[in-house]
């Protein structure tokens, strides 16, 4: 009995230090979006509204979006969308 009530001690206390990596993997990706490491389709317009780009390919996964037709490029700010539209031009 003793033993199966440490193994329940030592599994609750192990329990919230897995939800709280968990946890920081997902801040890491936001701070990642919101920096522009990393692209995402949903959160990159929220995140980083004005769409600079740190990390090649995140700006090369958004201009396979643009191409394909799943990101409008009248949503960028008008600055960065001559630049897209710049980048889209030369890619062909």
């Amino acid at each position: 009995m003793q033993r199966i009530l440490l193994i329940a001690l030592v599994a609750l206390i192990a329990l919230p230090s897995v939800a709280s990596a968990e946890r920081d993997r997902t801040g890491r990706k936001l701070d990642a979006i919101q920096s522009g490491r990393l692209y995402d389709p949903i959160l990159t317009p929220q995140m980083n509204p004005r769409f600079e780009f740190n990390d090649p390919n995140a700006e090369a996964k958004f201009l396979l979006d643009v191409r394909q037709g799943r990101f409008d490029l009248n949503r960028v700010p008008e600055g960065q969308r001559q630049y897209f539209q710049f980048q889209l031009e030369n890619a062909r």
